[in-house]
């Protein structure tokens, strides 16, 4: 996609976005959704695009760009290798992150992009990610969130936090993340909202045996520090990279268990979540 096509995108999403929803009350897509949704859930008659904050602030803006279901194309492959490098070059670029202070006020250098290995990656582009399930869980059910309109002890009414690697096991500073939007959220994706930690299980989760395929918007979360010297910062979810895959368009599970035999653009490996089965046939 060329830059002015891409920019008068990002453009068109702003005008409709501010236009039809200012700050919460009913949340309508602007696309068609990129799944099957579900009907009624209590979020999305009561929670907008701009979730709780203003449309004219940082976290306003960065609340919109969470809330993109309309990516379209050919998904870019991207990596945990990737994500990290994303970040480095984020870095450099000295785009603000770290805490809600420090969200970005313009996110123009995010949706223009950054170069890695000769391929442009941008916010608000339509990438898939292979990887292995480290954890996943509903996600800040004592405080709430923004985005999602400071919805607390709701499992439905908030994100579902996936912790992604190159194995089930790997030292979550490692991980990157994927996150499923609650908005209409698909009942078939019930199954990905509590894997727990290999070191917190007796018996491992099938699910945690095969690699994962999540297909999405590129997204740059700047309200969490990263991991510092292996190690996470308290109140800080613990990763390598504040770029992630949000809101998840898409779900599947590779019929294989290695990476290696599973990746993201082989087509003929992968099972759409609402199809598999824990023998992963």
């Amino acid at each position: 996609m060329s830059t002015l096509i891409k920019s008068f995108c990002v453009l068109a999403f702003a005008v409709w976005a501010g236009a039809a929803q200012p700050g919460t009350g009913k949340f309508t897509a602007a696309c068609s959704l990129p799944f099957t949704p579900t009907g009624g859930l209590t979020i999305d008659q009561s929670c907008g695009i701009f979730g709780s904050a203003a449309a004219n602030t940082s976290e306003g803006l960065q609340n919109q760009a969470k809330n993109n279901f309309c990516a379209t194309g050919t998904p870019a492959t991207v990596t945990p290798a990737i994500l990290l490098s994303l970040q480095g070059a984020t870095a450099k670029a000295k785009v603000s992150f770290g805490s809600e202070k420090l969200l970005p006020q313009d996110r123009s250098t995010l949706q223009g992009g950054f170069s890695i290995n000769g391929k442009t990656y941008h916010e608000g582009q339509l990438v898939h990610m292979a990887a292995f399930f480290i954890e996943t869980h509903p996600a800040d059910l004592s405080s709430g969130e923004s985005v999602n309109c400071d919805t607390k002890k709701d499992p439905l009414g908030n994100d579902v936090h996936m912790a992604l690697g190159t194995a089930y096991g790997a030292d979550e500073c490692t991980s990157v993340t994927a996150e499923l939007s609650p908005h209409f959220r698909p009942g078939d994706w019930k199954i990905l909202a509590d894997i727990k930690p290999k070191d917190k299980v007796e018996k491992t989760t099938p699910i945690t045996q095969f690699p994962v395929r999540v297909t999405g918007q590129l997204f740059f979360d700047a309200s969490h520090k990263l991991c510092n010297n292996g190690k996470a910062v308290a109140g800080n979810p613990a990763r390598q990279s504040a770029w992630e895959i949000h809101p998840v368009y898409q779900v599947d599970i590779c019929r294989h268990q290695t990476l290696s035999e599973c990746e993201a653009d082989q087509a003929d490996v992968w099972i759409p979540i609402k199809d598999w089965k824990p023998t992963g046939n």
